[in-house]
Formats: structure tokens, sequence, C-alpha cells
């Protein structure tokens, strides 16, 4: 025979592991029901949506784990919790999956040099394929600094002068701080007359 006490703690355990496989399977809607029927206490289903969260990282179903951590409200502080979440980064770094890198390391707060190296590779492919809100979200969000972005966003600068793209050149000049040689600048200023004085329409969409 069991005992009361004994029965509900079983009752209890079989809650915790029904409630970790629905997090697992990301059936997130069903969490609140089953908390409320079983009165699972607060502090101990955070203990299971880490452990969910571990596993989760350990499997690499990353939009899963920020759904997870912002449903609990789990905090990015965990010690252990960014000891899986750094490995998770090393990974991915060596899989090439650098945007993953980066948004791992924005939501667990880890700034260190693989995450800062992570965002400055995809602000700079975001700035090649002329993706500039996003580079410019990206710059904000991992704070690149001017050293970070000189050189490329010089670079980016030069092709959209050179392809007369001068709206979206003297942009990428304003945000990023780029100090021009009088000879730059007075090569963007002349274009822009020409194209004035022609009548010319210059591209000025930025994705």
């Amino acid at each position: 025979r069991f005992s009361n006490v004994e029965t509900i703690d079983s009752i209890q355990q079989a809650a915790y592991s029904y409630l970790s496989q629905i997090i697992l399977q990301g059936d997130l809607d069903k969490t609140d029901r089953v908390i409320q029927s079983y009165g699972l206490p607060s502090d101990e289903v955070k203990e299971v949506a880490k452990e969910v969260i571990t596993n989760l990282l350990r499997q690499e179903r990353f939009k899963l784990v920020y759904e997870v951590m912002m449903k609990f409200k789990i905090s990015p502080d965990d010690p252990d919790l960014k000891d899986s979440a750094e490995r998770a980064i090393e990974k991915c770094m060596q899989s090439g999956y650098y945007e993953t890198a980066a948004d791992l390391g924005f939501i667990f707060e880890i700034k260190n040099q693989k995450v800062k190296s992570a965002a400055k590779i995809v602000w700079q492919e975001c700035m090649k394929k002329e993706e500039f809100k996003k580079a410019k979200i990206i710059k904000k969000k991992h704070r690149l600094t001017k050293k970070d972005t000189k050189k490329t966003a010089e670079e980016v600068y030069k092709t959209c002068l050179d392809r007369n793209k001068l709206e979206i050149a003297k942009n990428i000049r304003k945000e990023y701080n780029l100090k021009l040689d009088f000879f730059t600048w007075l090569l963007e200023l002349i274009k822009k007359i020409l194209l004035w004085l022609g009548g010319g329409k210059e591209s000025t969409q930025e994705e």
C-alpha cells in the first residue's frame, strides 16, 4: 500500500514529466492548464523549463529555446544555462551558423569575443548584400563599434557612390560616421549635382 503522501508525490512526478514532454514538443499553450490542474509550484516549473532548455540547446532547436525562456520568465544569468549556451554557440560557429551564434549570445547575454565575431560577420554579409536596415539593427543590437564597422562601411559607401546610389551612400556615411577625404566628399557632391542637372533618378531603396 502507498500512503497518501507517496501517492501525491507520484502524481506530481508524473505531472512534471508530462510538463517536460509538452514543453519539449513545443506545445506551450497546454502548459498553463497542466500547471494549474496539478498545482505545480512556480519554482519547480522553472526548474523543469531549465532542464528542457538545456536539452533544446543540445538538439539545436534554438527558436523554441527563446519561446520557453519568455514563457516561463527564465533568467539568462543561470550559470548552467550559460554554459550550455556557450557550447551551442561554439558548435554554431564551427558549422558557420554565425547569425544563430550571435542571436544565442544576445538571448543569454554572453558578451565574449566569439559572439562579437559572429555578429560582425553577419553585419558584414548584410552590408555587402545591401540589406542595410538589417545591418543597422545588428550593429545596434550587438553594439558594434566604429572600429568593427569602419572598413566595410567605407567599402560599401564607395560601391554605392560608384553606382550612383547617392542617397544610400549618404545614409551609410551618416550612420557609420565616416570621415571622407576632400576628394571623396567632392565626388559625392558633383555626382549629386550632375544627377540633378541631368534629371536622372537615383536608387534610394534600402533593404
